[in-house]
């Protein structure tokens, strides 16, 4: 009973996405923002479950808005980038992660699947740790090779190479240790944790609008990339003007790698890093002529290491679902169950 009552700590510890204003490492309080409650009758033992996951009302707004498409250079080559034509659509309320998944969170799944199938089988689920040597091979990137998944240092940070599918088990783990729980308990079954759809993302991404001419174009109010004090508002790549020379640099914006979820300012739902610090799997499916690739998954918000371009709420990338990179994380969503208001002016 001690052991299942550690597991369940761990894994409900994993859930809450370590959600306190300003913890030990400095990380900048939370600001406030309107939210949104929904009376949906979910069990009370699943609060604790459903801690970091915040409720969305949806609604309807204009999808893959960008301001401008730009050539794809060598540099992308490796994200098997494309951009979607402009729509109108409509969301149904949902509940998304406020944070990306962290490397604390993911280490309590890839751990309990070690106990459960072995080492072995246990490497289906491991980070590709040496994705930060392939992709930058020459830069001096031991440190996070050896230490970025499993030091207390970067326990805060997003995990990074993981593919689509592996981010896909998380979320099942998830789900059955928390309806496990429930069922335990007596309770009704919650929906399972599963990651967006690109509408969901994007709908999650643009905040509280009045109208499309209003609809921000980065993760966070306006279309500036950085505030009235000249700080940038995201964790992202270089930026080299039409001379040839660097206006940004990585450290510009505080982060030369990854940084901590709670890094930033949220945006008006009080999701963070919506745009920057890592691309963020969802679940649609690109098609083998939109892509190049029969299993590409659409990527969102840019990374640590793309420019602008990537960072807006409507760009997409994508990559093949069995690949990682150590620019790309995720984060969790869940349905909303019940009828709800939505915000259909935006």
């Amino acid at each position: 009973m001690k052991l299942q009552a550690i597991l369940l700590t761990t894994i409900l510890f994993a859930a809450t996405q370590l959600l306190e204003a300003q913890n030990k490492n400095g990380e900048p309080a939370r600001t406030k923002y309107k939210s949104y409650k929904s009376d949906y009758p979910y069990p009370k033992s699943a609060k604790a479950w459903m801690k970091g996951m915040l409720f969305i009302p949806g609604g309807s707004f204009t999808m893959n808005k960008v301001s401008e498409v730009p050539k794809i250079t060598e540099r992308d080559s490796f994200l098997l980038a494309t951009q979607g034509k402009e729509k109108k659509v409509a969301v149904a309320a949902f509940f998304m992660g406020q944070a990306e998944v962290t490397n604390q969170a993911y280490r309590a799944f890839y751990e309990d699947m070690v106990k459960e199938k072995g080492k072995a089988a246990a490497e289906i689920y491991k980070p590709d740790t040496l994705s930060w040597q392939k992709e930058f091979h020459t830069a001096f990137n031991e440190p996070m090779v050896n230490h970025y998944f499993t030091h207390p240092a970067y326990d805060h940070y997003p995990v990074v190479g993981v593919s689509w599918e592996q981010a896909n088990a998380y979320c099942k783990w998830l789900t059955k240790n928390m309806n496990e729980d429930l069922a335990a308990r007596g309770e009704v079954p919650m929906p399972e944790f599963r990651l967006p759809t690109e509408a969901e993302w994007e709908c999650a991404a643009v905040g509280l609008q009045i109208g499309d001419a209003l609809q921000n174009l980065y993760g966070w109010e306006g279309h500036a990339l950085y505030d009235k004090k000249r700080q940038f508002q995201a964790n992202f790549g270089p930026i080299i003007d039409q001379n040839g020379l660097m206006f940004k640099d990585y450290g510009d914006d505080l982060g030369m790698y990854t940084a901590s979820v709670y890094s930033y300012l949220p945006n008006n739902f009080g999701l963070y890093n919506m745009s920057g610090n890592v691309s963020e799997w969802v679940a649609d499916l690109l098609t083998e002529e939109d892509a190049g690739s029969a299993d590409a998954r659409v990527l969102k918000g840019g990374s640590w290491v793309d420019g602008p371009f990537y960072l807006q709420i409507g760009a997409r990338q994508a990559l093949s679902q069995k690949r990682s990179s150590c620019r790309v994380g995720f984060r969790v969503a869940m349905s909303f169950l019940d009828r709800t208001e939505t915000l259909d002016a935006r």
